[in-house]
């Protein structure tokens, strides 16, 4: 494996990203938040995650690591995006798949 594209880079897809990239994977971080990717490249975390800040900054110091508004091409693509409930007419509790498939999508 070459590449991993990571869908998604909140609270599931940012930690993800960092722990591929410094166990030797090469890693692209893909968000749709260009306020996010630019800090991240910077080399700022957005969210709380104790130890994040200073395992992202590892991992972009080897250069394995990069965050971008646009999917590029991979070997493997993890989506990390999140899955709200809704209600049906029913009233059952389902998961609104809509991010996932716009993940999937691009």
């Amino acid at each position: 494996m070459k590449k991993i594209e990571i869908m998604g880079c909140g609270y599931i897809g940012l930690p993800t990203a960092v722990t591929f990239t410094l166990a030797g994977y090469t890693v692209c971080g893909f968000d749709i938040n260009e306020k996010v990717v630019e800090s991240l490249n910077a080399g700022h975390i957005h969210i709380v995650e104790p130890g994040l800040q200073d395992a992202l900054t590892k991992a972009l110091a080897t250069g394995r690591l990069h965050f971008s508004t646009k999917p590029e091409p991979a070997d493997v693509f993890i989506i990390c995006v999140q899955t709200p409930y809704r209600d049906t007419e029913e009233g059952k509790r389902v998961s609104d798949m809509r991010f996932v498939e716009s993940a999937a999508r691009s």
